[in-house]
């Protein structure tokens, strides 16, 4: 049992937690070294118990933490998470050699926020972005409210010789404070046309609608470009349902065949892919169970023509591929 495991729980925060063991006047020191944005505001709210500000010193404390994983009830504020991550992490030329490096830090979580439509105002991606300036970073998982596809693909060309597997999932609830039942319409800016920088990603999950769009009028022109998005070295290319309703994308079997004859049916082609990829794993809606003969007919033969796998996965309530 964690914070907020009911539903009809409307606590906008966790509760205090108790400090009485805490060496207070160590901690202050230790904060008052790191010399960090908003010092005397993270002490006082060390001694209140506030979640945040403790997260934010055992994180400075361990300086040689391999793996870090934040779950929903210890991401909701982050504020001096965020304050210390970039006064020693993105200032590296600039800052003491005291200061802590995580040279070792390489598989992070950033879960999303516990009731996260309760926290739709409030943008947690600056607290987020720093982690992508740790040198040995292998895997990272976050979570942010604001969909901006470029400022994406420009904060990971920070790993763009390291990073190997990638995993890009979308999410929307209905803001029940304001008597929302619906998930909101998500408009999405930008492009991930920065993907390609990142010569080693090997394995690469991602929503359709990021890479193809919400509609299906999207789909002749991103389908027949989606090479220029994609990394040199990319082998398996998944591409997910989420945020793609009945209603916004139908996405039966002519879409499905249509999108696959622009990517791989021309001779030339397989040319405009990366030349490693060898599996690309296709959204299919959980109400249709199966393509009809005809179109998984044409599947199969445009899969053995390119030398490129395809196969089509039910997509979940959530949107997620069931694989």
């Amino acid at each position: 049992m964690g914070f907020k495991t009911h539903p009809r729980r409307t606590d906008e925060e966790p509760p205090a937690l108790p400090v009485s063991v805490l060496p207070l006047p160590a901690a202050a020191e230790h904060i008052r070294v790191l010399d960090a944005p908003g010092a005397d505001t993270w002490m006082e709210e060390l001694q209140a118990g506030a979640v945040d500000a403790l997260v934010a010193l055992l994180i400075s404390i361990l300086p040689n933490l391999i793996s870090l994983e934040l779950g929903p009830n210890f991401t909701l504020e982050s504020a001096h998470l965020g304050k210390f991550l970039r006064h020693t992490i993105t200032r590296i030329g600039n800052r003491s050699s005291g200061l802590p490096k995580f040279p070792s830090l390489n598989h992070v979580v950033f879960a999303g926020r516990t009731n996260e439509f309760r926290h739709c105002n409030f943008n947690n991606a600056a607290d987020v972005l720093p982690f992508f300036y740790l040198p040995s970073l292998q895997t990272i998982h976050a979570s942010t409210y604001v969909v901006a596809l470029d400022v994406m693909a420009h904060a990971l060309r920070q790993v763009h010789s390291t990073l190997v597997k990638l995993s890009i999932e979308a999410d929307t609830e209905a803001n029940e404070l304001y008597g929302g039942y619906e998930d909101p319409d998500v408009e999405t800016r930008g492009s991930l046309h920065g993907l390609a920088q990142l010569a080693q990603l090997k394995f690469l999950p991602i929503p359709w609608a990021f890479l193809i769009g919400l509609s299906p009028e999207e789909v002749p022109g991103k389908m027949t470009h989606l090479g220029a998005s994609l990394p040199s070295g990319l082998e398996v290319l998944v591409m997910t349902g989420e945020l793609l309703s009945v209603e916004s994308f139908d996405c039966h079997d002519g879409v499905i065949v249509g999108a696959i004859e622009l990517l791989l049916a021309e001779e030339e082609a397989p040319l405009r892919l990366p030349p490693k990829l060898k599996r690309i794993i296709l959204p299919l809606p959980l109400y249709v169970g199966t393509l009809l003969p005809e179109p998984q007919t044409r599947i199969d033969d445009i899969s053995t023509q390119s030398g490129i796998k395809l196969e089509l996965e039910n997509i979940g309530e959530d949107g997620s591929i069931d694989q």
